[in-house]
């Protein structure tokens, strides 16, 4: 995986990724402080809204490290957050680019 890209639209709501490695089983985030990946529980919304891929740093991922825990398979997760009925939030495309 050299990259990915995540196409949306979110005014006044939230979008937030994660990945899996093992088939669904654990999913990561990226702390793009610490430049590491870090265990996320998806099941807990709150902690998924605080913690997961904003789609803007999916580019700072550290891809090297991403090729090195996957088995050449990856899952994503996401969760939409929308408070307002005026708000925007949409998840148009991911695309997963391939060395």
């Amino acid at each position: 995986i050299t990259s990915i890209e995540i196409r949306n639209t979110v005014t006044g709501g939230r979008l937030r990724t994660a990945l899996s490695l093992d088939g669904g089983t654990t999913y990561y985030t990226f702390n793009k402080t610490t430049l590491v990946f870090e265990q996320l529980n998806i099941n807990d919304s709150a902690a998924f809204l605080a913690n997961g891929i904003i789609p803007a740093d999916i580019s700072a991922i550290n891809y090297t490290a991403l090729n090195s825990m996957t088995n050449g398979s990856i899952r994503l997760a996401y969760i939409l957050e929308k408070p307002l009925l005026t708000d925007i939030c949409k998840l148009k495309a991911v695309k997963i680019n391939l060395g």
